[in-house]
């Protein structure tokens, strides 16, 4: 991290910090709990309280950063996350969100949950750097108290739930981290102390601590009637003060002046509980917990143990237990219940629609529609005796009327959450189906046609097609790439962090870096059942470099794949990640027997060190010839990488880099080479800051190597809808990628023929980009007059 960029962290931190410290002296007018995510299989698990001054996140799965972001839950508000489980479902998006809100100049974090989650931040900061935000540990021993509410968390502990699959570990993985990596990406002289933390690692059920919270909003005190206190002789004063904090006082005559005759009622806190039951395992252990049972319907002693609305981070089969169903109907027809889970439907992001639907209209089969049936449509009629319901009066909840995904069951009433739905709690006026994310494909479209000079430019683009009809009929022709993530650094609401789904056939495929919610990207393309085909054809998956945008999306593709396969997949990467992985299989979840690691090391060109059982059965499995690696030039222990197919084409996939010789020559030749083009040509003094290539630099790099097509990708988010394109350059050859773009190594050179439309379509978006280079042109003409105004003083 530059000076200038801790520099304006620190000054945001400081702002930040003043801002919280007057925040503190409020209680917030405005409270409600809304989803960020509604666990879906194409969306993370998050539900956030959101208030006038401060955020607090209940779990954060992989892609609660991207979504909050886009529909402006403000993550600089956030201070508190609450973990109900150490699952990667609950926590795959904690460390990307961190980075995140660190990068926005928050100046700490609070962790609640179950304490092995402090493991996690120990174990990540060997990849990733957080040392400008302070996270504070989660201790379950603490209750929480703000002046927004009073949270007390329920442990519960399931002995039954202990996997044997947690097996010693092989301390040879301690070899491959042996000094931590700065954020430069050198190695730092200090040994790596987490190796002598392995060692002694405690093998005790950790992960299967699970904790319930039970949050009280404080009451909201009654407001004092300046005109009822002038009536009743109380003069400007302390007096007033003493009256709206609730105290009678008595006045020189002698009259006393109740509180309670100047000021409003006090406005009950609304009370709710956030819990999840992982599997059927836990219901016992739930359904007898001594706490819980104080707030069912037939223990409570007065209105303030009335809970108003439970969140369940439950899956299907536990909801539809009877002992569960039982279980949540002595809570009374008071309670509603909120839903998170993989049945859940419906959009979570309007961005990524309106912008497949623009580019759908430059190529369908390039730029494919998702499979949106199996998004949108929950239908479980198996529930004989499911009413859905809206607001439909309690005494008449045994009608039959459908209105929306809210349903009452066993007169429980259940609301099936999707994004952007709301439960306010202050004002309480309870649940909200009506906020959702719309989607609006003829608007989208419409805007793309409104621009001028559209149709002519869109009809020249079919008119050259046409001419290419012998390679448009190879379209759907294998192997193909299925762009997931070509954005850099951090996800955004178009542009998701790096990864690519290889398809060697229709039975196999490899993964070329997966950052964080990557599988999220299979399941929101493919649908959910062609998703799960798609991932049980996952062979290997190739990480380039230890930087998180590369690599957090791994475990998540794990844990969903693990659902439609029990055949171990090849993990390709730097041998320091073996550590950050060995520790999670030991204390949070089993996931050693998903994955037979190999060391890019291996594969290094021209010291192949792969031992021939190993190579033999990886390119039996992924279908490939040869896979040859070289070290490129970002941080330590980032590479490049060459795939050679069986047919004799291949591709070369640079990772992060900078323009090196190693990588052009790993290259000379290729079918594709997918280079890195992070910054546009003006930018070229920070790509080289951080480690990174200019657009002209990656197609220098290509040309130099003669391959075949360049395709450009890992954008800097700045140019999340198109990049800033070299007019000096020779483009007939190079493409540039977007998400979800699906391409064989045959129709990858119609590319080239889209920039006129996109141009078009994307106009008003070029012009934010030229306007962005002018203030920098003049900002460093400015800064150049200073200094030699300085010099020749």
């Amino acid at each position: 991290m530059s000076t200038t960029n801790k520099d304006y962290i620190y000054t945001l931190q400081k702002q930040r910090s003043r801002q919280k410290r007057e925040n503190l002296k409020y209680k917030p007018s405005r409270i409600q709990l809304q989803v960020i995510g509604n666990g879906s299989p194409s969306e993370p698990r998050c539900v956030m309280l959101i208030t006038d001054h401060i955020n607090y996140v209940f779990n954060c799965g992989e892609g609660t950063q991207r979504l909050a972001a886009e529909h402006h839950a403000k993550l600089t508000k956030i201070q508190h996350i609450f973990i109900t489980k150490a699952s990667w479902n609950n926590i795959g998006g904690i460390l990307g969100t961190s980075l995140t809100i660190q990068d926005a100049g928050v100046p700490f974090l609070n962790l609640h949950g179950p304490e092995i989650i402090n493991e996690l931040f120990s174990a990540s900061q060997y990849f990733i750097n957080l040392n400008k935000i302070q996270i504070i540990p989660a201790n379950t021993s603490l209750q929480f108290n703000d002046k927004t509410m009073k949270v007390t968390a329920i442990s519960i502990q399931n002995n039954n739930e202990y996997s044997n699959d947690h097996k010693l570990i092989d301390h040879e993985f301690i070899d491959n981290c042996k000094h931590k990596v700065n954020s430069n990406g050198k190695r730092s002289r200090s040994p790596c102390n987490q190796c002598n933390y392995i060692n002694n690692i405690d093998l005790k059920k950790n992960a299967d601590n699970m904790l319930i919270y039970i949050c009280k909003i404080h009451d909201k005190t009654g407001t004092l009637n300046i005109e009822k206190c002038v009536n009743a002789g109380v003069e400007p004063g302390p007096n007033l003060g003493l009256l709206k904090s609730g105290l009678d006082i008595t006045l020189p005559n002698g009259k006393i002046v109740k509180s309670e005759e100047v000021t409003s009622k006090t406005e009950r806190g609304p009370l709710f509980i956030v819990m999840e039951c992982p599997n059927e395992n836990w219901i016992d252990t739930i359904v007898q917990n001594s706490i819980l049972m104080k707030y069912q319907e037939n223990s409570i002693t007065n209105k303030n143990e009335i809970v108003n609305v439970i969140v369940h981070f439950t899956p299907e089969n536990v909801l539809n237990n009877s002992k569960y169903i039982e279980w949540m109907q002595k809570f009374g027809a008071e309670t509603e219940h909120l839903i998170i889970n993989e049945k859940n439907t419906g959009f979570s992001s309007e961005s990524i629609h309106k912008m497949q639907y623009k580019l759908n209209l430059v190529h369908p089969t390039i730029f494919p529609l998702f499979d949106n049936h199996s998004l949108n449509n929950y239908s479980d009629r198996n529930l004989e005796d499911n009413v859905y319901i809206n607001e439909i009066p309690k005494s008449e909840t045994d009608k039959n009327i459908e209105l929306g995904t809210s349903y009452v069951k066993k007169k429980i009433i259940i609301h099936r959450c999707k994004t952007l739905n709301t439960f306010s709690l202050r004002p309480f006026t309870g649940w909200n189906s009506e906020t959702n994310v719309q989607i609006e494909p003829q608007t989208y479209i419409n805007e793309a046609h409104d621009v001028p000079e559209y149709y002519k430019t869109i009809s020249d683009l079919k008119l050259k097609l046409n001419n290419k009809e012998k390679v448009i009929e190879d379209v759907q022709s294998y192997p193909r790439l299925l762009m997931l993530g070509t954005g850099s650094s951090i996800p955004n609401k178009i542009r998701n962090t790096s990864g690519i789904l290889l398809q060697i056939d229709e039975e196999k495929s490899i993964i070329l870096d997966c950052g964080e919610g990557t599988v999220g990207q299979i399941m929101r393309f493919f649908g959910e059942s062609e998703g799960y085909k798609i991932l049980k054809t996952i062979k290997a998956v190739y990480i380039s470099h230890l930087h998180a945008d590369h690599h957090l999306g791994f475990i998540g593709i794990l844990k969903h794949r693990e659902k439609v396969t029990d055949e171990p997949l090849f993990l390709l990467a730097p041998e320091q990640i073996s550590s950050f992985l060995e520790l999670y299989n030991c204390k949070f979840e089993s996931i050693n027997r998903q994955y037979k690691f190999i060391n890019n090391k291996a594969f290094l060109q021209k010291q192949e060190i792969l031992q021939s059982s190993l190579s033999k059965a990886l390119y039996s499995a992924t279908g490939i010839s040869k896979i040859s690696t070289v070290f490129v030039k970002h941080c330590l222990f980032a590479y490049g990488i060459l795939i050679t197919l069986n047919d004799g084409q291949s591709i070369c996939y640079s990772g992060d880099t900078m323009p090196c010789n190693t990588l052009l020559n790993l290259a000379k030749g290729c079918s594709i080479l997918i280079h890195e083009a992070t910054m546009e040509d003006d930018l070229e003094h920070e790509a080289t800051m951080k480690r990174h290539s200019t657009i002209s630099q990656a197609i220098e790099v290509g040309e130099k190597a003669e391959v075949d097509f360049i395709l450009l990708t890992h954008f800097s988010q700045r140019y999340s809808k198109l990049p800033v394109l070299p007019k000096d350059k020779s483009l007939e050859s190079v493409g540039i990628a977007y998400d979800f773009m699906i391409i064989s190594l045959k129709n990858i050179k119609l590319l080239p023929y889209f920039y006129p439309i996109l141009d078009i379509i994307f106009k008003e978006f070029q012009t934010t980009l030229k306007a962005r280079a002018q203030r920098r042109m003049v900002r460093r003409e400015y800064q150049k007059e200073q200094c030699m105004e300085i010099y020749s003083r």
